[in-house]
């Protein structure tokens, strides 16, 4: 799996008609393992990767943050992302 940020893929704004670039910036690579697809249904974002990315306020109680992600084929979707104390590990979950 490889994660992007924002290559050039151009978007076409379906009420203008024009079209527009966005930037995307590579993240980086995570291996699916069988926990990410087992019955806990959460995809676990390794340590240095998640400091990097997508940091978050520890000194918030909210339960993560929620981020929309666009797929190569369009399709959006959108995960919650946050850190288990339980298991020390960061986390997104739909």
């Amino acid at each position: 799996m490889d994660l992007s940020l924002g290559s050039c893929n151009n978007i076409e704004e379906s009420n203008t008609g024009s079209s527009r670039c966005i930037e995307k910036e590579y993240m980086f690579d995570k291996v699916v393992t069988p926990s990410d697809v087992g019955k806990l249904n959460r995809l676990v974002i390794p340590k240095q990767h998640a400091e990097k990315y997508f940091p978050l306020d520890s000194s918030s109680n909210e339960k993560g943050l929620l981020l929309n992600f666009e797929d190569r084929n369009g399709k959006s979707w959108r995960f919650r992302y946050s850190y288990w104390n339980s298991s020390q590990s960061y986390v997104m979950t739909k």
